[in-house]
């Protein structure tokens, strides 16, 4: 049984800097040899992953991951950016404690 598609709301292979196995803000490589097709989505207003980027820009992330950390022509692999959505978009109700919530727009 193997697994026929992925999706991924709010994260990004760019590394926080929270592991020592590759310094904060590299990518890391998706390197499967045959990764199944990924819909990666992201919000135009999410802090956390603005918070991850050189420019403050919370789809760089998003975008960084496409460019350089998905295997180049696997050709199964879309992004999408919700325009006005933050971090916890789809969390009801929003948990306080999280400190995401202290990061979003």
């Amino acid at each position: 049984f193997g697994v026929a598609a992925v999706f991924s709301y709010g994260a990004s292979l760019v590394n926080s800097g929270m592991g020592a196995f590759a310094e904060r803000g590299s990518v890391l490589p998706c390197d499967a040899a045959r990764p199944p097709p990924l819909l990666l989505l992201g919000g135009s207003e999410d802090g956390v992953s603005a918070g991850l980027s050189e420019s403050g820009d919370a789809t760089e992330t998003l975008r960084r991951t496409m460019a350089e950390g998905v295997a180049p022509g696997s050709g199964r692999a879309e992004l999408c950016i919700l325009r006005g959505a933050n971090h916890m978009a789809f969390c009801e109700p929003v948990d306080p404690t999280c400190s995401a919530v202290d990061s979003d727009r």
